[in-house]
């Protein structure tokens, strides 16, 4: 799911650096492996864990870790029964420096494969 410029995926085998491999269906060490990783990189590389956050920092100020998301992250409650777990992650797309991958991410077809990769099922009109 992206909002804004961050991007909030849960981690899981399909999101780890060897399973995004499988995903895509390339060798590690091929050209092709070399691009899966600059994509990883861009969407998963880096990320926090959000309720090890909401544990750290946040515990005293929000009763619970449905409602840190609904207050700190803007999302609605319908959103957040939909991907509450303590296996989510999020990642600002602001911070990563400017590269090629975004130049890549033009492509429908490359869009479409992301949003089924991180594992987005919302539905659009």
């Amino acid at each position: 799911m992206k909002i804004g410029s961050k991007v909030i995926f849960q981690k899981g085998l399909k999101t780890s650096r060897i399973g995004v491999y499988h995903f895509f269906g390339v060798k590690r060490k091929s050209y092709a492996g070399s691009i899966v990783t600059r994509i990883y990189d861009y969407f998963c590389g880096g990320s926090k864990s959000m309720y090890l956050e909401y544990l750290m920092y946040y515990r005293k100020e929000y009763s619970s870790f449905k409602e840190f998301l609904v207050d700190k992250y803007n999302l609605f409650e319908p959103e957040v029964d939909k991907i509450i777990s303590w296996r989510l992650f999020c990642k600002d797309l602001s911070f990563t420096p400017d590269t090629n991958i975004n130049d890549f991410l033009e492509d429908d077809n490359m869009g479409k494969a992301i949003i089924k990769w991180l594992g987005d099922n919302t539905d659009e009109d």
